[in-house]
């Protein structure tokens, strides 16, 4: 049987009992030798010795401090942001409506857009009294998908769909025709997602309104006020009630707002539909339900899925003086109408 020491260890000074004869442990038996060794070999060139004379160590940086910094970049995010939950509109206007025509899912650049309707009713609506609020999915922009056939499905690259929408955005702003816009998943999400920032964002928050989510926009027609609450597209789908998922928004976002027209694109179909609200504050004025059509009619992978595109650029008329507003479900119906 192996003789068992009881003994202080001549290295780190501890008692211990064991076998070792001198040391607690192997490591105190391995620091002692080299230590030993050290001592020996101090001048011999054989062996090398070094140590750190300038190593950096960790700060302790207290979370007070970092507080300090988050809240400084907050504020610089928020100075570089043209991104708005709620935007007020002045329109003063010797007419008796004002006119916005709803669009949404140009998708600029797909082999699938009617771009022969998108002409028209551009044309139609900058030589008009007409004004646009849009919705979202502007270009196509397909730069990766779960199918390569929809990258191959444009005949423009997303490069010249972006320089196509600068000129249309140009114009329209030009013209004072652009009220305001939103978000899209094509055009703004997507490439938030993927580069961390949009360039269709920053083009229309330059010039126009801009929702970068749920927004509400407060038009005042002369001394009318009128409510629209507005996103790309809303949580929640019927297959008995299109409009299911506005009149949701309505109830979980907007109910206080007393909105006059809530609106969405996304669905690439047109519908329509009113409510009327007897609360006090919205004295039983109608609100409009507004699921915006596209120009892209000619999808394959929405006739495969869902179903085929419908164009519908609806237009709302706002009484410059009393609270009524009155839909039309063409431009060209409104116009018909304002003669």
């Amino acid at each position: 049987m192996a003789k068992i020491y009881r003994r202080n260890c001549d290295y780190c000074g501890s008692y211990y009992e064991g076998r070792g004869q001198y040391y607690c442990s192997v490591s105190c038996r391995l620091m002692a030798q080299i230590d030993k060794s050290q001592s020996k070999n101090i001048d011999n060139p054989k062996i090398e010795f070094w140590e750190y004379l300038d190593k950096n160590e960790k700060e302790n940086v207290s979370w007070r401090e970092f507080f300090d910094i988050a809240r400084k970049h907050q504020s610089l995010n928020k100075r570089l942001s043209t991104s708005q939950d709620k935007a007020v509109v002045q329109v003063e206007t010797k007419k008796p409506y004002f006119a916005i025509v709803f669009t949404a899912d140009w998708h600029g650049g797909s082999i699938s857009t009617d771009y022969k309707a998108m002409e028209h009713y551009f044309d139609l609506i900058l030589r008009n009294d007409l004004h646009i609020i849009t919705l979202g999915d502007l270009n196509d922009n397909f730069r990766k998908f779960r199918s390569l056939e929809a990258i191959f499905s444009q005949v423009l690259s997303p490069k010249q769909q972006m320089e196509m929408l600068r000129s249309l955005v140009e114009e329209f702003a030009e013209k004072r025709k652009w009220i305001a816009a939103c978000w899209g998943n094509h055009d703004v999400s997507w490439d938030e997602k993927n580069f961390g920032q949009s360039p269709v964002k920053q083009l229309l928050g330059k010039h126009f309104v801009y929702f970068n989510g749920k927004g509400l926009l407060e038009l005042r027609v002369n001394d009318q006020i009128y409510k629209i609450a507005m996103s790309h597209v809303f949580p929640g789908r019927s297959i008995y009630n299109p409009t299911h998922s506005l009149i949701r928004a309505l109830k979980q976002d907007f109910g206080a707002s007393n909105p006059d027209v809530i609106v969405q694109g996304d669905k690439h179909n047109y519908s329509y539909q009113w409510l009327t609200n007897f609360s006090p504050d919205w004295e039983g004025h109608p609100c409009h339900f507004i699921q915006v059509g596209t120009f892209k009619t000619d999808d394959g992978y929405s006739k495969r899925f869902w179903s085929k595109g419908q164009i519908g650029l609806p237009v709302i008329l706002f009484d410059a003086n009393s609270h009524e507003s009155h839909w039309f479900q063409t431009p060209e119906m409104a116009l018909k109408f304002l003669k």
